[in-house]
């Protein structure tokens, strides 16, 4: 009995002394995880003095300096993007497939460099430094847009124009990855709903950024008038880059309240070099192969790493048919433009931008993403439709498929508004009797003209042949014969009256919409005032803005004459003739009204000794009547599209993603916008008669995408990660 009693004690004892060793164990465990903390809060710095011990004022300069930041580049960026293309195609005067090529170009490297940018921030220079140093790339490539945009020879404004838009695109898209990153380090263990909060904000102003910019851009390129032409492309530029310098400035001086980390090595690069390695290990293995070609870098990788990119390479096989959708909806900042120019923009005297359209898809994104969580997706779901998110990003898929048919029905019926060719061997005159008198044409063609009247009419193209005209019902008697090669497409003649005896005034015409979608107008005349060389006198068309417009194609000096087509913007304009060089009378000789999109030939005869004074109007091309309005649906279905493929995806990506390599799926996400843009490249190589049928192209493919892509669905079997991992 003794002896197990003490057998007893003795256990107690040693139950104890464990129970003490454990405790023991614990407090050094505590005080070891206490001190890793700190040699990591340590370690997380560049140059700057220690920051983790912030308090919470110092964090909220920090962050607000970064979100400031992220809202003037957003609103560069997108104030930037909502012109390019009009700026490319109007200014710059490339054609719409060039212009096209160069647009999505743009965007595709700006889409495509965030890899690059995510490289060089963690494993050479730090989130803060690469962001600064890469900021100033951007600034210089801003800066080079703005002096290219100031009219100057053409080849000169393209070159720089161009080097700068290149310059720029790497700037942002290297950027975009460490931005939110970088604000993402402002926060420690335990600040997880302040780095939530901060996160909210920082997208609610990078929309802000893109919604302001889409509003700004084309007023201030539209409505305001520089450099003796229409329009204003050098300012919108000048201000965008100046509220982009003014973030770079705010990012610069908030330096001294973040929190700094060291690069710690990339985690896209040690993906590369495991997969290289299992390729290289299964290439050269001899002996029995391995369950999978990725478990041949087992010797020198991680499994949990190769785990992780076995689950990454199940993602991407899903990718392939997805950049497919961005090449649909990117071209809604380019294609979709070119056609709001060739429809009416008229709202009660209002004329809207065509680029303000693009307005529509964030306003609509706002408001759908609540619609679709609340009401749309919980109704499919009662009856076991589109419950997956794979399922969704399907249906999404071929409602931008949809919107393209809808927008191939609105390219067909604007292109019944565009003018017809005449044959190739026919050259199509404008014949304008600019006078009195009744006209009888005898040759090439027998037709009549009464007074002021005007005809059109076809005649062999690349011939010399004599057009004779008979006076009569005026003070000229006798008639007269005018030799005319008729080497152009198209021609304009005007016949008038001087001192009782006829005159003729012909030169080349054009049938063309102007890119911008404004009307345009040239002025024959056959006034009393004579100009001179010695004096720039004008006519002056005044409206909102008032047109002076210097004769041209006349010999001075002169009574009768014609300008150049002048591009004006839409709206109602009064004529006032000249009195001298810099005055015009009081009386208004006439009124016209010019539509979007028209052409327009305003012929006046003025006499004193007749008491005549006269002014009348010809379309030479009629202005666009399918109203703006049209495009509307087609924005509607690519955004409903969108929320269903794209905030979808993005969510499904992330939530199938290793939690090791969330930001290289995210960044491969980005990867397949860029390849989008790589595909509209390609695709408007080939050459369609019609626009409406390089949108059923689009549309087609779309669907044949989401097939296939319905397909992969089928056989992906979703993923769930530990929560504490």
């Amino acid at each position: 009995m003794p002896d197990e009693t003490e057998e007893s004690q003795d256990a107690d004892e040693t139950k104890e002394s464990q129970k003490e060793e454990k405790k023991k164990e614990k407090k050094e465990k505590k005080k070891k995880d206490k001190k890793k903390e700190k040699q990591d809060q340590e370690e997380g710095k560049d140059d700057e003095p220690p920051k983790t011990d912030q308090d919470t004022k110092s964090k909220g300069k920090a962050v607000t300096f970064l979100i400031a930041t992220e809202f003037c580049e957003r609103l560069y960026f997108h104030g930037l993007r909502v012109i390019l293309f009009t700026f490319l195609s109007a200014e710059l005067q490339f054609n719409k497939n060039v212009a096209t090529r160069i647009f999505h170009g743009f965007l595709g490297v700006a889409y495509s460099t965030p890899i690059i940018g995510a490289i060089i921030s963690d494993s050479w220079l730090g989130k803060f430094r690469t962001i600064l140093y890469i900021y100033v790339v951007y600034i210089s490539g801003n800066i080079l847009m703005t002096i290219g945009s100031v009219p100057h020879k053409l080849i000169i404004m393209r070159v720089i124009s161009l080097v700068g838009l290149f310059i720029t695109s790497i700037g942002s898209g290297c950027t975009k990855p460490c931005s939110s990153a970088f604000g993402g380090d402002q926060f420690i263990k335990g600040q997880e709903k302040m780095r939530l909060h901060f996160f909210s904000a920082f997208y609610f102003a990078t929309k802000c950024g893109n919604l302001i910019g889409t509003i700004l851009t084309p007023f201030l390129k539209g409505d305001v008038n520089c450099f003796d032409t229409l329009g204003c492309y050098p300012l919108a530029f000048l201000v965008t880059n100046i509220i982009n310098i003014f973030g770079m400035f705010m990012f610069f001086i908030g330096s001294s309240y973040y929190v700094k980390r060291y690069p710690e090595g990339s985690i896209i690069i040690s993906v590369l070099q495991c997969i290289n390695h299992a390729l290289h290990k299964k290439a050269m293995h001899e002996g029995k192969p391995k369950p999978h070609w990725l478990d041949y870098a087992d010797d020198r990788f991680d499994k949990k790493l190769i785990k992780d990119i076995k689950c990454l390479i199940r993602i991407l096989f899903l990718y392939i048919p997805l950049p497919i959708f961005w090449a649909l909806f990117l071209q809604k900042g380019s294609r979709w433009v070119l056609q709001g120019t060739k429809m009416n923009t008229e709202v009660r005297g209002y004329f809207i931008n065509p680029e303000h359209m693009q307005l529509l898809n964030p306003l609509l994104v706002i408001m759908m993403i609540p619609l679709f969580d609340w009401v749309i997706y919980p109704f499919l779901n009662r009856w076991s439709i589109c419950k997956t998110p794979l399922q969704r990003m399907t249906v999404g898929g071929l409602l931008s498929a949809l919107a393209f048919v809808f927008a191939a029905g609105v390219e067909m019926t604007v292109v019944k508004e565009m003018p017809e060719l005449p044959m190739e061997s026919l050259s199509r005159m404008h014949v304008i009797n600019n006078s009195p008198c009744h006209l009888q044409m005898k040759s090439p063609i027998v037709s009549n003209l009464t007074a002021y009247g005007q005809v059109t009419l076809d005649v062999l193209r690349a011939q010399v042949t004599t057009w004779r005209f008979i006076p009569g019902d005026c003070s000229a008697t006798s008639s007269h014969e005018i030799p005319i090669n008729a080497s152009e497409t198209f021609l304009a003649m005007m016949v008038t009256i001087v001192e009782d005896e006829l005159q003729f005034v012909y030169s080349n015409d054009s049938h063309l919409k102007l890119i911008s979608g404004n009307p345009r107008m040239r002025l024959l005349f056959s006034i009393d005032y004579e100009f001179t060389e010695s004096e720039n006198a004008s006519f002056l068309f005044r409206g909102e803005r008032s047109l002076y417009l210097i004769p041209d194609k006349m010999e001075r000096p002169g009574k009768i004459g014609m300008t150049e087509y002048c591009p004006l913007e839409p709206g109602i304009y009064e004529l006032l003739l000249p009195v001298n060089e810099t005055h015009h009378e009081d009386k208004i000789l006439g009124r016209v009204k010019l539509s979007p999109g028209g052409s327009y030939t305003v012929f006046i005869f003025q006499k004193a000794r007749l008491n005549v004074s006269i002014m009348n109007i010809m379309e030479t091309i009629s202005p666009n009547n399918l109203h703006l309005v049209w495009q509307v649906p087609q924005y509607v279905v690519l955004t409903a599209g969108e929320v269903m493929f794209s905030v979808t995806g993005l969510a499904f990506s992330y939530s199938q993603a290793p939690v090791s390599l969330k930001a290289v799926v995210q960044a491969l996400w980005l990867l397949c916008n860029a390849l989008g843009n790589v595909i509209i490249i390609l695709l408007n190589f080939i050459t369609f008669k019609y626009d409406s049928t390089e949108f059923f192209m689009y549309a087609a493919l779309m669907t044949l995408s989401m097939c296939s892509f319905a397909l992969l669905a089928c056989c992906y079997k979703y993923v769930r990660f530990d929560e504490k991992e």
